[in-house]
């Protein structure tokens, strides 16, 4: 378990191309904060709960958030905000849309708890086109 404050992230949705996210949000964020953003920002996903306790990685959407002193984020149609609370975490390795979620899946069942979505953030940066290859995110579930 850890605790994070309040995030308010630019989100975005493509339900007529999956793979079309990051054009997406690209796009949002120079129509909102133009070209003087540095490179100081992760990337992170929404993840299907449902596809996770089959160990499918299936992404609903892609977010953005920026360093706090870059940009003041306001509440707009483009934001969503993870609220302040305890959330469950654990790294996992992700290979194209499969990941091994074994650990999360069993003390969500064990306990009980149902969760409206999962929050993937990217770890590190990442420099060349990966999602054909592994990399890690961490994966958070919001507890209340």
């Amino acid at each position: 378990m850890k605790y994070f404050g309040e995030r308010k992230v630019f989100y975005s949705e493509n339900h007529k191309n999956q793979k079309a996210f990051h054009i997406e949000l690209m796009k949002k964020n120079k129509e909102i904060l133009g070209e003087e953003v540095s490179i100081r920002r992760h990337y992170g996903f929404l993840i299907d709960s449902k596809e996770m306790k089959k160990n499918h990685f299936v992404k609903k959407g892609e977010y953005i958030e920026f360093d706090k002193t870059e940009v003041s984020v306001r509440q707009s149609e483009e934001t969503i905000i993870f609220p302040a609370g305890r959330y469950l975490c654990s790294i996992v390795k992700v290979i194209g849309e499969k990941a091994d979620f074994t650990i999360l899946n069993t003390y969500l069942e064990r306990h009980k708890i149902q969760t409206e979505y999962v929050i993937a953030d990217e770890i590190g940066l990442q420099l060349f086109d990966y999602t054909a290859h592994e990399y890690f995110c961490e994966i958070k579930i919001y507890m209340q």
